[in-house]
């Protein structure tokens, strides 16, 4: 279980990383706290993104306000942004 949540924290510093250098804090501010899009630890994010599965289908896809990045990412960073924003959810 350490090893697990050690490759867990590592994969989430990753993915704070990449959230940056692929633009996300330009709409969702500075560690996903929120701008003109919705931050990543609010209840209503939580609610609607209740799912690692739901967060890389909007990320891939993106929506009517998100531009997708299909192609424009590995699956390994998919996977960190993924761990990463959702660690970033209330509890």
């Amino acid at each position: 279980m350490a090893l697990i949540k050690k490759k867990k924290a590592k994969m989430s510093a990753m993915g704070k990383k990449l959230a940056g250098k692929h633009g996300c804090y330009k709409c969702h501010g500075e560690g996903g706290a929120g701008g003109r899009a919705v931050a990543w630890n609010t209840s209503e994010f939580a609610s609607s993104m209740d799912s690692r599965v739901k967060i890389k289908k909007l990320i891939l896809g993106g929506s009517h306000k998100m531009e997708g990045y299909q192609g424009k990412i590995t699956e390994k960073e998919l996977h960190a942004i993924t761990i990463y924003v959702w660690t970033q959810r209330p509890k």
